[in-house]
């Protein structure tokens, strides 16, 4: 099982630190399309959790670029 297999694993359980490693890989675009599938699902849960937003948004603004 990969690294990102790993985290993802962790995340279909309901471990919220699995998120920020989760949405690196995907975010640098380092996941196929089946894993990208599979993270989507995963954070279904966690859709109304403030602090996992949290971290979805820092992922997403570590690597935004300015215009």
């Amino acid at each position: 099982m990969s690294g990102l297999d790993e985290t993802l694993a962790a995340l279909e359980q309901g471990d919220r630190a699995a998120l920020a490693p989760a949405f690196d890989v995907v975010m640098e675009g380092d996941a196929d399309e089946a894993a990208i599938t599979r993270f989507l699902l995963a954070t279904i849960p966690f859709m109304h959790d403030p602090e996992a937003i949290a971290i979805g948004a820092r992922a997403l603004r570590a690597r935004m670029v300015r215009v």
